[in-house]
């Protein structure tokens, strides 16, 4: 019986070197039949989830770059206002560096005086 169940067996399912169950002949078994035609929409059903994908990518791959592009303009534009603000608050570094004005206490700072003496920071 044992010998039977394996010769039964291999005529439901009957693959190829590739693995996949080849198509049958003029008087096949129900089961060969089922499989196969299983094995078929399984494919078709494959392709076309492929294809769908396909096409979404294709349709959301021009928006993600015009995205990409307005992160770095955005990042750009960031960038700019930071040295802007930099500049603004600490000077701008292409004046060169900011001189130290040293001068008495008791001089107002409104007044230019001779006496005063100007030190550019690079020589601190």
């Amino acid at each position: 019986m044992s010998l039977s169940t394996v010769l039964w067996a291999e005529t439901i399912t009957q693959e190829d070197s590739s693995g996949l169950i080849s198509p049958y002949g003029q008087n096949p078994n129900i089961f060969h039949v089922f499989a196969y035609k299983t094995q078929e929409g399984i494919k078709n059903t494959a392709n076309r989830v492929g294809s769908a994908t396909e096409r979404g990518f294709n349709k959301l791959k021009p928006k993600a770059k015009q995205a990409e592009e307005g992160i770095e303009r955005t990042a750009q534009a960031a960038g700019q206002k930071i040295t802007d603000a930099k500049n603004a608050v600490l000077g701008d570094p292409a004046d060169g560096p900011a001189p130290i004005v040293q001068q008495p206490l008791e001089q107002s700072s409104k007044q230019n005086n001779s006496t005063s003496q100007t030190y550019p920071i690079s020589d601190l």
